[in-house]
């Protein structure tokens, strides 16, 4: 795709939106949305192009001693959730954290991988991310969650929320912070962490404070609004079907209200005209309603490249931008 006239695109579709939040309106793919009050006109958030540097030395976020994040500590398949006749795997987590007993309080960061539902796990591509989240000074946790194979929505939204609240629940006793947790997802991942931090249901139903999850990073998520992409859409109607009950209810953009509590998000969005103009206007609909957003294009990356480059060498857009990122939400 040429990046120039997708960019000209999205900035097109952005003043139209401000347009419509200016006049107290907004319409979008033929659906009205409700207005809100006390908008401020959407500009696009540069991208950020700074360096990422190691530091293995971190302070202790209680004592303000230092800790050594050189030697990481795993801790895999632990079993968040049990259901009789569900493998234990896939409803498993891992955790990595520093080795050195004197690392506590640090925040945490829980990361839910892609593969449409359907394959992924938890260990997939997971060492740059281990290693670039300890430099900055955060716990990793990976989560597996039910394959859209049998279980249809809301399991594996159900499934990830309980193993948010687990984390919220455990993650003291293992250096971590349970007030102060953030979500990473990518590919489908990315779709589920959107709908869990804007639809507060199904973490109030797990016995998590949607106020503890303090940052969202979502790495080329799809299904901000299913009705636009349904269409012969053979992944998203396995998971959801074609109802319009359904797709609005697992739509984060009809989440998105001023009076709301959200996490400050961090946008990655790259691929076909679609995809980067719903996720154009999820960001700026967050922007409008009052919350706090950051845009990053990606587009020079394939969709897979996205998650499998974050983190190292090669990666020189994501991770520079989570990195500033991370220093602002919370």
């Amino acid at each position: 795709m040429n990046y120039g006239k997708t960019k000209l695109i999205t900035i097109l579709v952005i003043t139209v939106l401000a347009i419509g939040v200016s006049a107290g309106w907004f319409f979008w793919a033929g659906a009205e949305l409700e207005p809100e009050d006390n908008t401020d006109p959407i500009a696009i958030d540069q991208v950020f192009e700074q360096t990422f540097t190691a530091q293995p030395e971190i302070k202790n976020q209680v004592t303000n001693t230092p800790c050594q994040a050189d030697k990481i500590e795993s801790i895999k398949d632990i079993q968040y959730r049990f259901i009789d006749g569900v493998k234990p795997h896939q409803l498993s987590l891992d955790l990595y954290r520093p080795a050195d007993q004197n690392c506590h309080n640090w925040p945490v960061m829980i990361y839910v991988h892609g593969g449409g539902w359907q394959t992924g796990d938890k260990s997939e591509g997971i060492q740059a991310k281990i290693d670039y989240f300890i430099n900055q000074g955060f716990v990793l946790v990976s989560i597996n969650y039910r394959p859209a194979v049998g279980f249809k929505y809301p399991t594996p939204h159900q499934d990830v929320a309980a193993a948010i609240a687990w984390v919220g629940n455990n993650i003291q006793q293992y250096g971590g912070n349970p007030e102060d947790l953030s979500l990473i997802g990518f590919s489908s991942g990315a779709d589920m962490v959107s709908l869990l931090v804007t639809n507060h249901q199904f973490l109030n139903d797990a016995g998590i404070n949607p106020q503890n999850i303090r940052c969202a990073v979502i790495l080329d998520a799809g299904g901000y609004n299913l009705a636009n992409i349904i269409n012969n859409n053979e992944i998203y109607i396995n998971v959801f079907g074609t109802t319009t009950k359904i797709l609005t209810a697992a739509s984060p953009i009809n989440y998105l209200t001023a009076d709301k509590y959200f996490p400050y998000f961090l946008i990655v969005t790259r691929g076909n005209i679609q995809r980067i103009n719903d996720a154009t206007f999820f960001y700026g609909k967050l922007l409008a309603t009052g919350h706090s957003a950051q845009l990053v294009w990606a587009d020079s990356l394939p969709h897979l490249e996205v998650d499998e480059v974050f983190g190292t060498d090669e990666d020189n857009v994501i991770a520079p931008a989570t990195t500033d990122f991370l220093k602002s939400c919370r």
